[in-house]
């Protein structure tokens, strides 16, 4: 079983180390992959929606469209899980302020798409 929240150590060598956000039906940590020492946007699956087929099945859809991806402006799925009762998707950690507060409620000028860090 998953342990999820700040300071949580995960069974799957997975350690959450801060929320960073949360959506419709997910919420996202940064997160210590301790199998191989690196920093993750680890992205799990809310517990009351394990149940809900529909939710697992949209999470593993992003996690098949993401697989197909490979551009330096978007960030590398490196894990995926969907077993012993948590769902979750490993993706790049990107520092830095979240898209959402570097648009500031504004389209984005498609200049400054180049420097985003």
């Amino acid at each position: 079983m998953i342990l999820i929240g700040t300071g949580s150590e995960v069974a799957l060598g997975l350690a959450a180390r801060e929320r960073l956000g949360a959506g419709g039906f997910a919420v996202v940590y940064r997160a210590r992959d301790t199998r191989i020492d690196r920093t993750v946007a680890l992205k799990v699956l809310e517990p009351a929606l394990i149940a809900d087929e529909t939710r697992r099945l949209a999470l593993l859809d992003e996690a098949r469209l993401a697989a197909t991806l490979s551009h330096p402006n978007i960030a590398t799925l490196f894990d995926v899980s969907d077993a012993a009762g948590v769902s979750y998707l490993a993706y790049e950690f990107a520092a830095g302020a979240p898209l959402r507060a570097e648009m500031g409620g504004r389209a984005m000028n498609p200049v400054s798409y180049t420097h985003l860090t």
